[in-house]
């Protein structure tokens, strides 16, 4: 866990599972970890500028990427690397299931009880009880 950058902090709920190698990273801003949350190994978890809040008794596989920045490149006449970054919060509800290697994009909201299937790229909100799996995410199904 590394909040080297202030104000920044890491709040974890009670009975957290961290499994070796999982990253909590809070650069000028907030993680909040619900409690009962397991997350796997090698997972990657970075907040900078923008916070990540993860809900209750949500599961996160191995490998799992979440964060809250990414580079601008809209313009052509300017380099990649000179356009900076943005940074727009992430918010997981309740009861998830994430299975390996899911990406989730700055700026998304996933809703309570769903599952993220391994691999996918979440790009954009997902109402809650839904599945999603994809490049990009699309839900495929929703809870009963």
């Amino acid at each position: 866990m590394d909040t080297r950058a202030a104000p920044a902090t890491i709040e974890l709920g009670d009975e957290l599972q961290l499994k070796d190698g999982a990253r909590l990273i809070a650069r000028s801003a907030r993680i909040i970890v619900g409690k009962r949350v397991a997350i796997g190994a090698h997972c990657d978890i970075t907040a900078t500028l923008a916070d990540i809040v993860i809900g209750d008794y949500c599961r996160i596989a191995g490998e799992v990427y979440l964060a809250t920045g990414n580079h601008r490149f809209a313009r052509a006449d300017q380099l990649i690397m000179e356009q900076g970054c943005s940074f727009e919060p992430v918010r997981i509800g309740s009861d998830c299931w994430f299975g390996r290697r899911a990406m989730v994009l700055p700026g998304v909201t996933i809703g309570d009880g769903c599952v993220v299937a391994a691999g996918a790229i979440v790009t954009r909100d997902v109402p809650p009880m839904s599945v999603v799996a994809g490049i990009p995410a699309r839900v495929i199904k929703q809870r009963q």
